[in-house]
C-alpha cells in the first residue's frame, strides 16, 4: 500500500439490537395520542387557488367571448370557493375521547358524542382504473360523507384510529 494511505471500512456499522424478548428488554409502548384530526391536504388547496387563478385569467382573456367569460368566469369563481373553505376550516374531521368534531357547511362545527353514533363505516368502490374510498359517519338522524381528499388519509385508517379511540 502507498505511503499514506489508510484502509476504510466501508461495512455498514452492526445494528443496535430491537428490544425485545430475545435481547433480555422491553420494549418502549409509545401510547397513542388522545385526540387525533383529519385535514384537506395542502397541495390541494393550494391546487384549487391555482385553478381558480388561471380560470380568472382565462376569462379575462376571453372577454370578446360573452359565453366563455361565463363558464371561465364561474369555474374560477367556483375553485376559489372551494379553496377559501379549505384554508377557513381545513380541519374536516377531529375526534377525541369525548366524541367526533365534524365541519358541516361552509366552515361550521357540529359535536357528537360516540354515543350518539351509529355506525362508521368505508364505502370503497373499485373502477377499471380508480378505487375511492368514502367514509360514512352515521347518527341516525343524520350521514356525514368524507372523501380520502377531505381526510387527507386513507379512509380505512382513519376508521380503524376512530374505533379505537371509540372503544375509551
Amino acid at each position: 500500500m502507498p505511503l499514506g494511505w489508510e484502509t476504510v471500512d466501508l461495512r455498514a456499522p452492526a445494528p443496535d439490537p430491537v428490544p425485545g424478548p430475545s435481547s433480555g428488554e422491553t420494549p418502549e409502548t409509545v401510547p397513542e395520542p388522545e385526540d387525533a384530526s383529519w385535514r384537506v391536504d395542502r397541495r390541494l388547496t393550494v391546487a384549487k387557488l391555482a385553478g381558480a387563478a388561471i380560470f380568472a385569467l382565462a376569462a379575462v382573456v376571453g372577454y370578446p367571448d360573452p359565453g366563455q367569460v361565463i363558464v371561465v368566469g364561474l369555474a374560477a369563481a367556483l375553485l376559489a370557493v372551494l379553496g377559501t373553505r379549505d384554508l377557513i376550516a381545513p380541519v374536516r374531521l377531529a375526534a377525541s375521547p369525548a366524541g367526533l368534531t365534524i365541519t358541516t357547511g361552509f366552515a361550521g362545527r357540529r359535536e357528537i358524542a360516540w354515543a350518539d353514533i351509529a355506525s362508521i363505516k368505508v364505502d370503497a368502490r373499485r373502477g377499471i382504473l380508480l378505487r375511492s374510498q368514502v367514509l360514512e359517519l352515521d347518527t341516525g338522524d343524520n350521514l356525514y360523507f368524507f372523501g380520502a381528499n377531505d381526510l387527507g388519509a386513507p379512509c380505512d385508517e382513519v376508521v380503524d384510529r376512530l374505533r379505537s379511540l371509540s372503544e375509551r
